[in-house]
This record gives C-alpha cells, sequence and structure tokens, in this order.
C-alpha cells in the first residue's frame, strides 16, 4: 500500500482535473529479475509473460491485481545434440485454458528448419511435450529461412507462413501450413511465384476466419533497365502483389495493386469486421520532385473476390503538412519526411482504419583515431513525431493530427517510442515525456516550447486520440517520484479498459509490473 499511495500521490498533485486522462496508474512491487520480458496477455485473472535473460527463458504468471509473481517455469528450448543453441520462440495463445507456445531451430544434421509446438497448463504444468508441427529443407545454418505465425481474428486459425531459405537463380517460393487452434493441420500448400528469389520481399501476412490466407508481397525489377523505365514513366518501380489462397477450394489468387505515378512507400494488410482484406498506407507523388510522404492509400477487396471493390488516395492536407514541418518548409512545397514508419493499422466499425506512423530513423557518428588509425562509430536512435490518420470506408481521410515529441539515445531506444492501447472510442498512447512540457494543472503546453525528453527525469504521458482526432494528455505519473521507468513499447493491451506496463527501477534487477486502468 505503500507504493501505491506514492504513486498516486504523485499524479494528484502533479496532473491536477485533466479530462480524459486515465483512471489509474498501478506499479507492483519490485520483482526483483534480470533480463526483459514479452508479455503474452492475461487469462482468469493471471498476467503472462515470457521472460528472457541470457540463453534461458522463462514462462511466469504475475497476479493481474497485484502484479506480483505467482510462478517462473524454465522451459526446456535445448537443441537436441547442442549444448548452447537453444530454439526461437515463434508465437504464443491461449487455448481452453492453457497456453500454446511454438518454437522453431535449425536441424544440422538433417538439414531442416523444424517448428515445434508445446502445451502448458495456466498453473506451468505440461500437457503435451514438444512436437514437431512443420518443417523444411535447408542445406546451411547461414540459410535456414524462418517461420511466421498468424491468428485469425476470431482466434480459431493459426497459419504458419514459411520463408523458405534463399536459392539464387530460383524463383521465389515459400509454403503455408493452416492449423486450426487445436493445431490439427487443415492444409499446407507450397507457392512458386514467377520471379526471382532475390526480386521478392512478402511483408505482410494475415488469415481470415475461412481460414483463407493473404499475403503481400513487393517484387523488385528484374534489371536496372526496367527500373530506369519505370522512373521515367514516373511509376513505382516495384510491383505490390496480393497473394490469396482458399486452402478449402484449393483456390489460388493474385491482384497487383497499382496506383498511377505513385511509389508505395509502406504498406500493410488488415482485416475489416466483415473479412474484407484491407490494404492500406503511404505513397510518394512521382509527379511531385519535392515529394516525400504524400499522402494515404486505401484498398479492400471483399471475400472471395479477385478485384478490389474500393481504390482510393488521398494526399495530406496542407494544413496538417504546415502544422507538421512547419509553415516556410510547407510554403516551399516540402512534404512529410519519408523517416515516417507505419507503426499501426487500427480497424475502426465501418470498415475505415486509423494509421499510426512515428518518424524514426538512426545517426551514425563516427571518428577515427589520428594515431591508430582505428575508425569508432556510434549509432543515436531518434523516435519523434508521431502522426494519427482516421480514413473512411472509401479510403477517404477524414481527419489527420500530430503528437510532437522529441526524444533519441544511444541505447536502441529501449524506454523510447510509445505503446498502444484501443478502446471503442479512443486510441490511447503511451509514451515518456519531458515534464517541463507541462503546466502545473497537467495540461500540455504550446507544440512550439515543446523539449526533448530525459528518460530518468521524464514523465510518463497518455495521448488518447478520439474518433475525431481530438487529442487529450494527461499525465500517469511522474518518473522521477517513482524511481520507476517505463518501456513503453512493450506495454500491452489486456482488454478494452486496461493496459499492463513494463518498468525498470534504478538497479538492474528492479523490473516492476504495472496496470493502466482506462
Amino acid at each position: 500500500m505503500k507504493q501505491l499511495f506514492i504513486i498516486l500521490l504523485s499524479f494528484a498533485l502533479f496532473t491536477g482535473n485533466v479530462k480524459g486522462q486515465a483512471t489509474d496508474m498501478l506499479w507492483g512491487p519490485d520483482l526483483k529479475l534480470k533480463g526483459t520480458m514479452n508479455i503474452i496477455g492475461e487469462q482468469n485473472g493471471g498476467v503472462f509473460a515470457l521472460r528472457y535473460y541470457k540463453s534461458n527463458v522463462f514462462l511466469e504468471k504475475y497476479d493481474g491485481e497485484e502484479m506480483t509473481k505467482d510462478f517462473s517455469y524454465p522451459l526446456e528450448l535445448k537443441i537436441e545434440g547442442s549444448r548452447k543453441k537453444n530454439m526461437s520462440i515463434e508465437g504464443t495463445y491461449f487455448l481452453n485454458g492453457n497456453i500454446v507456445l511454438l518454437a522453431s531451430y535449425y536441424d544440422k544434421h538433417d538439414d531442416k528448419n523444424i517448428l515445434k509446438a508445446t502445451i502448458f497448463t495456466e498453473g506451468g504444468d505440461l500437457v503435451k511435450d514438444w512436437e514437431v508441427i512443420a518443417a523444411f529443407h535447408a542445406d546451411s545454418k547461414k540459410n535456414t529461412g524462418d517461420y511466421i505465425v498468424s491468428f485469425s481474428p476470431d482466434k480459431k486459425s493459426v497459419m504458419v507462413a514459411a520463408n523458405l531459405p534463399y536459392e539464387k537463380k530460383k524463383n521465389e517460393r515459400y509454403q503455408i501450413y493452416m492449423f486450426n487452434q487445436n493445431l490439427e493441420k487443415q492444409w499446407q500448400k507450397e507457392f512458386v511465384l514467377p520471379y526471382a528469389d532475390n526480386q521478392v520481399s512478402i511483408y505482410s501476412y494475415v488469415v481470415d476466419n475461412n481460414r483463407v490466407a493473404h499475403m503481400l508481397a513487393s517484387v523488385a525489377p528484374a534489371t536496372r533497365k526496367e527500373r530506369k523505365q519505370a522512373r521515367k514513366a514516373k511509376e513505382d518501380a516495384d510491383k505490390q502483389l496480393l497473394v490469396t489462397y482458399d486452402g478449402a477450394n484449393d483456390k489460388t489468387s493474385e491482384y497487383e495493386l497499382k496506383l498511377k505515378n505513385k511509389t508505395i512507400m509502406a504498406a500493410r494488410l488488415r482485416l475489416d469486421s466483415a473479412n474484407n482484406v484491407i490494404i492500406a498506407g503511404f505513397y510518394h507523388d512521382n509527379l511531385n520532385k519535392k515529394a516525400a510522404l504524400s499522402g494515404v492509400f486505401y484498398a479492400r477487396m471483399q471475400p472471395g473476390a479477385d478485384e478490389l471493390d474500393v481504390l482510393n488516395t488521398n494526399e495530406f492536407d496542407k494544413k496538417f503538412v504546415a502544422k507538421l514541418i512547419g509553415d516556410k518548409r510547407a510554403k516551399k512545397g516540402k512534404e512529410i519526411s519519408s523517416a515516417f514508419v507505419l507503426r499501426n493499422l487500427i480497424p475502426t466499425k465501418d470498415g475505415g482504419l486509423i494509421a499510426i506512423a512515428e518518424e524514426y530513423y538512426i545517426v551514425e557518428h563516427c571518428s577515427t583515431n589520428p594515431k591508430t588509425g582505428v575508425q569508432t562509430c556510434t549509432y543515436t536512435y531518434h523516435f519523434n513525431d508521431i502522426i494519427v490518420t482516421g480514413i473512411n470506408n472509401q479510403g477517404e481521410i477524414i481527419w489527420s493530427n500530430v503528437i510532437k515529441k522529441t526524444s533519441y539515445d544511444g541505447a536502441n531506444g529501449y524506454y523510447l517510442s510509445y505503446g498502444v492501447q484501443v478502446t471503442d472510442s479512443k486510441v490511447n498512447l503511451i509514451f515518456l515525456d519531458n515534464k517541463k512540457n507541462y503546466n502545473e494543472y497537467g495540461e500540455r503546453i504550446d507544440d512550439s516550447k515543446l523539449k526533448g525528453v530525459n528518460v530518468r527525469k521524464s514523465v510518463a504521458t497518455c495521448a488518447s486520440v478520439g474518433l475525431d482526432g481530438a487529442v487529450e494528455y494527461s499525465v500517469l505519473y511522474d518518473v522521477r517520484a517513482t524511481k520507476i521507468t517505463m518501456r513503453p513499447r512493450i506495454s500491452v493491451q489486456l482488454n478494452k479498459n486496461t493496459m499492463i506496463a513494463y518498468g525498470r527501477g534504478k538497479k538492474r534487477s528492479a523490473v516492476h509490473l504495472g496496470r493502466i486502468s482506462f
């Protein structure tokens, strides 16, 4: 109770009465743990996580209210015949009160990349030992390929995409394994695309509630001549392909997504509540010499269809661009920086989307010792402004807003970027901010006066974005008062009203879990 009192007292004194603020931020006790965590989720009042420390991985359960540890179970991940190497965790999910873990490894004796599954009770007891569910041939440990695991919206289907090892002068090949939630295989399919392996990158996967697999692939030109011809014609040099496979009917379809005189800068696949496939992202206007991130595109394909029923592009509003980059640059025709990374596409009930992107880039600093000639390089990781854009079900931008922030460090940005939590009426973004960016009433000051974050002297902030694009800021807690520093990117949404946060204390082993209630 003493720690809870300190947190709430600091919260009350600093934030005042702020509209839209999170209702509660409770940090649990120091768990005295080493390593880092991947929070799986909540089940029957318990929060489950995987903790990684050195070569060990632990399955752990924490009390959902008090944030105290219930148990810690060391997973047996050693590869048979190897003393040091472990399997890599590929996915986790809940099944009928149990926890399913998927892990892969390279078997150098059989030249295979193997995916296994195991099941535990929520009490940590073993239900089913590791069992092979997928495997493919791989000649070398330097070229093993990999697995990507996806789940359908209703959680009744598990799709495993096998990115097969690179083969020079061979066409791109990949495999899809479809399982029900009990990991009973429903179908398996190998695809061969009519493009060389080094041309293709499959970068987004989804599986719908009918167990239909959808993949988004980028195909680079085969020759420099083709790339030059595309640029001369003001078209996208890379092809964007939507590949769909319906295993029940053994039907494959391919659709090339084209935006006239535009280059797709970033794209992701999503499914709406009607099982429609949505492709959305950012584009660059090839007719504008000063173009960077020009606007948003939105495409929709209905279940079982071979053609899009909606395809639209929208430029960012000039006022919004000026708000983000400044009036002077906007008047010169400059656009939003292409350093913005598309982080989230959040479907809305009406079939639209909320797109979230963050400015992210790395700066290399190198110096050479004049005596030895040895060059030393360090890196600074920048996580700056966040742009949030509302898109309706016809692909039209209905609003855009920016959450201004400046943050950087030389430690991979472990305490930077943001976490996201979605309710029916708002999207809440959690990040660390400079305490001086808020007045004595907890209200955020003017954007032009904002200061960069100093992690150890920061405050944890919630920016709540309404469905109309309006942003309300509230301060969750003061880092110096609690001596706990949140790592926002590890935060996980448990339900519509709750988020679990991960924080570190001053000591290396000081680890806290926190509950944010909205």
